[in-house]
């Protein structure tokens, strides 16, 4: 096995045998199915050390309009051709010819059965058609236009990559599959070919997805560059607005139909969007209906596309550098001491208010009304310890996502609507926080809580909730997919971030932090770590976890 697992980290794919792969399917068993495509099943494999990778095996019999031998052939060829990041990785192949008894003629003869299968590594996400939603819910915008943008860097790279492009011919959600990080990588080779980049090809039989072809195929058989531009405005316009996007999209004027789409998601956003994400989401709009204009030359080409994206990230370059350039006319956190204690030119009159001391917060919200231990929260659902206990189930290990010397993290699930507990893996992922060394009193906590749950900003971490049962408190915050930051750059075996990746996080995190230094009463996080910088799927950053050791300065 140790040769085996050498050969799936080679770069170069290597040839399988059909015992092998029948020993890590448990002999194609049914149960490891995670798909089925026009040309085969797709199984789950699974080596003796918990690793896993997607073993596709091409139907023996020729199904209608499939040639099994050239779409296997097409497969092999194009994805060595295609080492990119977006594009999914073969790691190896099995073609065996073995014999065994078949009925003919009314007795049993020796024939010969051709086995076809390829490895492809294994892509925990699923397919993009799984995650498709409209704008009201399913993935936020940055992991959506993430997304969009990893396609078309593997287009980029099949179109542009060598002398000889590579055209899919079958771009659809159900051949862009996702790693577990929401990476897009574009998969299923078997209808792709090889082209000189300046010829048109006319083929004699029409073979590929309805609804995914450009016209000029469907009507003259005509195959160009264009082709895929058609299919990815289609993907684009379903990743925008939802799988019914584009039959939306062909029933007004494109205009009336981006204006549509932005303030649906302007709602969704409610008052937090950006302009930056504003033109993002209308860019990506404008760009998606020229793709399937029905004249292919009006139509953009993928480095044209590109290029409009590439836009964006430098106006993200822009604002890094301005956010940075505001922060350092800030009063630098280093005036004050680690203890918290804040010199006399903290405030007008010298005085100070610390988080992590007796301090009280009680009397700064305004509107806030103790009575008898109790503090009137608009703005966070109050949670019965019973739903938190049923949520987490109980508080088992292994929903636990963190230790740490306040308290431990447990991830749970309650319904987005009722907020009572729900089944694993169903309604709204939270993350439920124990702090067992919280020391202040039950009104400066409560009063804390009130005062942060005032804050919505983009780059900070939701607060939803809240359970104080004696000087036992726990906050319920919204759950982030990829976890901390300090995870992607020392764990072993994480994905490594992209240079866009890393900006964006940069961004993310000054953002959040000038949002904190530019409030009346400025707030001083005080616990800047990797640790505390968490991110969702669109590697977005917000700064979570110990917020409410913060500390609040009066000016």
């Amino acid at each position: 096995m140790d040769t085996k697992l050498q050969q799936l980290t080679s770069v170069m794919p290597k040839e399988f045998t059909l015992q092998w792969l029948s020993q890590i399917t448990d002999h194609f068993s049914n149960k490891r199915i995670i798909g089925h495509g026009g040309c085969g099943i797709v199984y789950r494999g699974v080596l003796d050390n918990g690793e896993e990778i997607a073993v596709k095996k091409l139907y023996r019999s020729q199904q209608p309009g499939h040639d099994n031998d050239k779409q296997f052939q097409n497969e092999c060829t194009n994805l060595m051709r295609a080492q990119h990041k977006n594009i999914v990785r073969l790691v190896g192949y099995c073609y065996e010819i073995r014999h065994e008894l078949v009925e003919h003629n009314g007795g049993h003869i020796l024939a010969g059965v051709e086995e076809k299968i390829l490895c492809f590594e294994y892509m925990q996400g699923g397919s993009l058609e799984n995650h498709l939603s409209d704008e009201s819910h399913g993935l936020d915008w940055r992991s959506r236009y993430n997304i969009i943008r990893g396609i078309c860097e593997g287009l980029y790279y099949l179109h542009n990559g060598s002398n000889h492009p590579i055209y899919h011919l079958d771009l659809k959600p159900a051949n862009i599959l996702l790693n577990k990080e929401m990476m897009p990588k574009i998969g299923d080779f078997g209808l792709s070919r090889l082209f000189d980049s300046t010829q048109t090809y006319i083929t004699s039989e029409v073979i590929g997805t309805r609804g995914y072809m450009p016209p000029e195929y469907i009507e003259r058989h005509k195959i160009t560059k264009k082709f895929d531009i058609f299919s990815l405005g289609i993907i684009i316009i379903q990743i925008v607005a939802g799988p019914k996007g584009y039959t939306k999209s062909d029933e007004m004027p494109s205009q009336q139909f981006i204006e549509l789409v932005h303030e649906n998601w302007c709602k969704r956003f409610q008052a937090t969007i950006s302009a930056h994400t504003s033109q993002e989401i209308k860019t990506c709009i404008e760009i998606a209906l020229r793709c399937v204009e029905g004249d292919r030359v009006k139509r953009p080409t993928i480095s044209e596309i590109l290029e409009e994206l590439n836009k964006f990230d430098s106006i993200t370059v822009n604002e890094l550098n301005k956010v940075t350039t505001d922060l350092k006319r800030k009063q630098s956190i280093n005036q004050y001491g680690s203890s918290g204690m804040f010199s006399k030119s903290a405030g007008k009159d010298g005085s100070m208010l610390s988080c992590s001391s007796r301090a009280s917060l009680a009397s700064k919200p305004s509107g806030v009304k103790i009575e008898c231990g109790t503090l009137q929260l608009p703005n966070v659902k109050i949670f019965k310890f019973e739903d938190l206990r049923l949520a987490t189930k109980n508080f088992r290990p292994d929903s636990v996502l963190g230790e740490g010397g306040f308290g431990s993290i447990s991830k749970g699930w309650i319904d987005e609507n009722t907020m009572s507990p729900c089944m694993s893996g169903t309604g709204m992922t939270v993350a439920v926080k124990t702090n067992i060394h919280e020391h202040d009193l039950p009104e400066e906590w409560l009063a804390k809580v009130h005062y942060l749950s005032q804050f919505a900003h983009p780059n900070l971490v939701k607060l939803i909730g809240y359970c104080k049962i004696d000087d036992y408190p726990l906050l319920v915050c919204e759950y982030m997919l990829r976890g901390s930051l300090e995870n992607h750059l020392f764990q072993r075996g994480a994905s490594p971030l992209s240079w866009d990746q890393r900006m964006k996080i940069a961004l993310g995190a000054a953002k959040g932090l000038a949002f904190l230094h530019s409030q009346e009463e400025k707030i001083i996080y005080r616990d800047m770590m990797t640790r505390n910088i968490l991110l969702d799927t669109g590697c977005n950053t917000l700064l979570g976890r110990h917020i409410m050791r913060s500390s609040l300065v009066l000016d």
